[in-house]
């Protein structure tokens, strides 16, 4: 008959416990003054204060490993950080130009709908190029300016006629700015999309800021903070929308 390692820990575990018991009872025994029913009570009161005790014990190591095992699964889905809107973000990491700033993988996405406050507030028509005068990849996401679903995010915000304005005069400054030198021309793509953007992205890299679009706009709205690691993640699912939105089902380029 063959025995199993298992049953031989098993029988191992219930031995020494039995050992214990039997100590411990001697012990009571011993302190009671050889007097058996006194030393079994006291052996049974002690036991079962131990029980309650490490059933205490074990709720609350349960409960702070349930928090040390949800930190991990939020670090492990790639998000690193959440703020009320991007601008919170992106100064903690520094502002656009620092955000925008790569070593490798020199790849800038910029994706939403209209997005006139963040290019003027930040300089970003001027930061893009100087960028792609480096090397980088630069592609720039409006929503089509000519969509009746911009027509009903216009009416949402009480901004009718503006987004349009907007996306047609930053695509006209992209346009020109790139256009001017030969070298930037072929570093950056434009596309106007053909549904509205659900979220508002920038992607950097391997690093992304995600906000989506509520009625409080981008500014407000909760935004998070993603990298890309080796599990699976967000940042991935984000790009993967980026990547579907180059196609001509999805989007029409502009010409430089």
């Amino acid at each position: 008959m063959k025995i199993r390692v298992k049953d031989l820990y098993m029988r191992f575990f219930y031995s020494t416990l039995v050992v214990l018991c039997l100590v411990a009872y001697l012990f009571f025994l011993y302190e009671s003054r050889w007097k058996p029913l006194i030393a079994f009570k006291e052996l049974l009161g002690n036991f079962a204060i131990g029980i309650v005790g490490s059933i205490l014990s074990l709720i609350v190591i349960r409960s702070q490993l349930e928090k040390v095992f949800d930190s991990l699964n939020l670090k492990n889905s790639g998000i690193k950080g959440y703020k009320n809107g991007y601008p919170e973000i992106l100064e903690s990491l520094g502002g656009a130009e620092t955000f925008f700033t790569l070593r490798m993988n020199k790849k800038i996405d910029v994706f939403g709908i209209a997005m006139s406050g963040f290019f003027e507030e930040n300089s970003i028509v001027d930061l893009l190029y100087r960028r792609a005068k480096k090397g980088y990849q630069v592609r720039v996401f409006f929503a089509d300016p000519e969509s009746e679903e911009l027509k009903n995010q216009e009416q949402t915000e009480n901004k009718p006629g503006e987004l349009q304005l907007n996306i047609k005069r930053l695509t006209r400054e992209l346009s020109d700015k790139f256009s001017a030198e030969k070298g930037t021309r072929n570093k950056i793509k434009i596309y106007h999309l053909r549904s509205l953007p659900r979220a508002f992205i920038l992607r950097s890299g391997n690093r992304m800021i995600v906000t989506n679009y509520l009625y409080e706009g981008p500014t407000q709205a909760p935004s998070i903070y993603l990298k890309d690691d080796d599990y699976l993640n967000a940042f991935e699912k984000y790009l993967d929308y980026i990547e579907a939105s180059t196609a001509e089902d999805n989007s029409k380029e502009i010409a430089i």
